[in-house]
């Protein structure tokens, strides 16, 4: 199934933008809404630029995690109950 993660950081306009393959279940589990607030956020860009994983775990309320050689980060997330998994190639820029 087609994975796709947005991410946006509104006090530097920085947007990151990664698609690749996941596995969600229940499959109708489509939308995960959250913030990274945790693990190596000095660094975030580069966890979300090139390959990684992402993983979230919801009971409506839930966290998700994305990790890669560059380190990892995760935070609070909502969405629907279930569990998600995905492999992704992306990276980040800065918008006007």
């Amino acid at each position: 199934m087609l994975a796709a993660q947005f991410t946006m950081q509104w006090s530097t306009k920085t947007v990151c933008a990664n698609l690749g393959a996941g596995v969600p279940v229940p499959p109708t589990k489509a939308i995960t809404v959250g913030v990274y607030n945790s693990g190596n956020m000095l660094n975030w860009t580069n966890v979300l630029s090139s390959r990684g994983y992402s993983f979230g775990s919801n009971l409506v309320v839930g966290y998700q995690a994305s990790t890669n050689s560059s380190g990892t980060i995760g935070g609070p997330t909502l969405s629907g109950v279930g569990l998600s998994g995905s492999f992704t190639y992306g990276g980040c820029m800065t918008v006007p």
